[in-house]
């Protein structure tokens, strides 16, 4: 199984599947989506980012980055920015 978070991705990976499938001695190849649930996917602050940007309120926010949902993940992949608003800090 592969993941396919995008219609670009899985044509890109479809164009050597067949090379894959013979180095890595499968038969089969299939590509899930986020919506399959069979992907669980969890979010980890990086802390050497976080300080320079959030300062005195890095643990703070670091507390409500593991707090994010399948959803809220999903939506940071797709547009590539989340807001987050923490101690009235945006």
């Amino acid at each position: 199984m592969v993941p396919a978070l995008d219609r670009r991705l899985q044509q890109q990976v479809e164009a050597v599947k067949n090379l894959i499938l013979s180095e890595v001695n499968v038969k089969e190849l299939d590509f899930i989506t986020d919506a399959s649930g069979i992907l669980v996917k969890k979010i980890k602050p990086n802390f050497k980012t976080l300080g320079p940007k959030c300062g005195k309120l890095m643990k703070q926010t670091a507390a409500a980055i593991t707090e994010f949902s399948q959803a809220d993940i999903s939506k940071i992949e797709k547009d590539g920015i989340f807001n987050l608003e923490v101690a009235g800090k945006n």
